[in-house]
């Protein structure tokens, strides 16, 4: 299974090289975690309890979406899914076309950065 890997592993350790993209991956680690954090400390103690969680609020409606307790978490999961597309974005485009990875790079945190305020404003709608 080691050697499966290992193609795409040297890539991205090759896209990974210089101290700024060092960096951008440890931001965005940093918001992943925060992002799943900031929700799991509202919601994990409370997910054993047989409740609803608010999941989407509108100022027109209010509360309009509710659900079991990990669609609390969508946030933090399209997070996820967006980090793990942008890094084979940065990693295919970092030898062949830099500024492309850079801006790809810089995206990346834009949208982590709007998907943790999401998920704080989730929380904050679950506190009771």
């Amino acid at each position: 299974v080691p050697m499966l890997f290992s193609p795409v592993i040297s890539r991205l350790r090759a896209a990974v090289r210089g101290p700024l993209m060092v960096g951008w991956l440890a931001v965005c680690l940093l918001l992943l975690a925060a992002s799943y954090g900031v929700i799991g400390w509202v919601v994990w103690p409370l997910r054993l309890e047989e409740r609803i969680f608010p999941v989407h609020y509108t100022i027109y409606f209010g509360v309009d979406r509710v659900g079991p307790w990990w669609q609390v978490f969508m946030p933090a999961y399209l997070a996820t899914g967006i980090f793990l597309l942008n890094v084979g974005l940065v990693t295919a485009f970092a030898k062949q076309e830099p500024l492309v990875a850079r801006i790809c790079a810089a995206l990346t945190v834009a949208i982590l950065v709007v998907l943790l305020t999401a998920s704080a404003l989730v929380a904050l709608l679950n506190i009771a």
